[in-house]
């Protein structure tokens, strides 16, 4: 058979509304649409600042919104994704303008994630598929539960006490499961990344108003003002506190940054690329976050080492002489670094916690018995056993470091365990990355890849992979890489035509 040229005029008219955007048609049904619901994101969150003595309109809000997306699920299962989008929403922001409360939240989010494992399961069952498949992570998850049980048994801790203290750790991969088993498509996966970005721009605009000191933005603060002890003012954007804003940042600004400099994005899509880089970076800023700053800069080393050197050089040539001149010249990031050398509380806490650590090296003292939240409405019996301290209650009664109380309940092996199931899935990015041909494919891939680290770094300081909705969202996006990474990936046939 000979090969037959393609006639342009003969391909299919529809694009997308991204699409539409790159090459200007602003003009295009679906863009306005696109921009209505972004303002719609806006006035929702107006509406609840200002709402804050009128009850009645934040819960219009979260019906119309528990609503909608229900209404989503049920035509297109692979929307689950947004679950976590919408728990973070939920949790972070809304909650601190009305009157619910969070723990309501929480239990909410919980059994969502369990109803939609179900509903994942039901539809596979439907379609006549594989019901679950855990991928490149169920050697490592079934170990870590594994070296759990055991140290259970090792260290006599209650049954009902381990349940949870497993769980606290290993809830938030559902919805990892939930990603990889309902059929999430390549463009379902753009879509959510993109909406994901839009939510950082809406977030990242109300950090720097506050920054400006726009007495609107802060009434939109999901907490209180907080400021550091040198007497600078932190903004926090939407989100509780400035530190849940940065680790929120860790693992969404890496995405637009390799969209813009790698995805090949050209007219109005790379201006708005470009925008939405320079109002987070800013907000990143002013967020005054030293762990996501730290973890953000020796993500793009590791990247750079280990996946794309370009990144090695830029951090070397760019972002080293960039961070020296701002010490040098921008005051309040000097003073909140050398906040750090006059002590910090989680380093008072590191040295408490290890003589628990040193007692029990390999296996740890048990899943819900030091650090975590389970530990404390369980009234564990190890904070009098090593006469901690007093500060230690300062934190909610739980270690502010995901990382440390996690050697503390499950030992070096434990946690080699669990760091070999995120590990898995940065190695099966990697070779699709290696692998991807197209500029989109590879960016996208990179954005994830670089998020990996960043929340890994930032939980050395932070709650972030305990089981909440930040952790739920770090999942999600890990379930995404790895089915970009099984998706195949070719230049489009428009591209051809248009190389032809």
């Amino acid at each position: 058979m000979s090969a037959r040229s393609l006639n342009p005029a003969s391909l299919p008219g529809r694009s997308s509304a991204w699409d539409d955007v790159r090459h200007g048609r602003l003009y295009n049904r679906r863009v306005i649409t696109v921009g209505l619901s972004l303002l719609g994101l806006i006035l929702a969150q107006v509406v609840v600042a200002l709402g804050v003595e009128h009850r009645a309109s934040t819960v219009l809000v979260a019906v119309l919104a528990g609503s909608g997306l229900l209404y989503v699920v049920l035509r297109h299962p692979s929307a689950l994704g947004y679950l976590s989008l919408c728990w973070l929403v939920s949790e972070k922001i809304v909650e601190y303008h009305t009157s619910v409360n969070r723990d309501t939240v929480d239990s909410l989010g919980n059994y969502l994630l369990i109803a939609a494992l179900g509903w994942t399961l039901l539809v596979n069952l439907l379609r006549r598929r594989r019901m679950l498949s855990m991928q490149q992570i169920g050697v490592p998850l079934l170990l870590f539960v594994a070296l759990g049980v055991l140290s259970t048994f090792i260290n006599n801790v209650p049954l009902h006490v381990a349940e949870l203290g497993i769980l606290s750790t290993t809830h938030s991969i559902i919805m990892f499961l939930i990603i990889v088993n309902v059929g999430v498509q390549v463009r379902d996966l753009e879509r959510f990344i993109y909406v994901v970005l839009g939510v950082l721009a809406v977030t990242s605009l109300v950090a720097v108003l506050q920054g400006l000191h726009v007495g609107l933005a802060w009434k939109l603060a999901g907490g209180t003002t907080s400021v550091t002890s040198s007497g600078s003012v932190r903004v926090s954007g939407l989100l509780e506190n400035p530190n849940t804003l940065g680790d929120f940042m860790a693992m969404t600004v890496p995405l637009g940054l390799m969209l813009f400099f790698f995805g090949g994005f050209r007219g109005n899509a790379r201006m708005a690329l470009l925008l939405l880089n320079v109002v987070s970076l800013a907000a990143l800023a002013l967020t005054l976050s030293r762990e996501t700053w730290g973890a953000l800069l020796l993500s793009t080393l590791f990247v750079g080492l280990t996946v794309e050197p370009k990144l090695r050089r830029v951090f070397f040539h760019f972002i080293v002489p960039g961070l020296l001149v701002s010490l040098l010249l921008v005051v309040p990031f000097l003073q909140r670094l050398q906040d750090t050398a006059k002590g910090d509380l989680r380093f008072a806490l590191l040295q408490a916690t290890w003589p628990v650590i040193r007692d029990h090296l390999l296996l740890g003292v048990g899943p819900g018995r030091y650090g975590g939240h389970v530990a404390l409405i369980t009234n564990t019996p190890l904070y009098q056993q090593y006469q901690l301290p007093n500060f230690f209650y300062g934190t909610g009664g739980q270690i502010d470091m995901f990382w440390t109380h996690l050697v503390a309940e499950a030992g070096l092996l434990g946690t080699l365990a669990y760091l070999w199931i995120i590990g898995a899935c940065f190695m099966v990015g990697r070779r699709a990355y290696r692998a991807a041909v197209t500029p989109r494919r590879k960016a996208l891939l990179l954005g994830l890849l670089y998020a990996i680290p960043g929340t890994v770094l930032v939980s050395l300081l932070s709650t972030t992979l305990e089981n909440n909705p930040t952790a739920t969202l770090f999942w999600t996006l890990l379930g995404g890489l790895t089915v970009l990474a099984a998706a195949p990936d070719a230049p489009s046939l428009k591209m051809e035509v248009m190389r032809g």
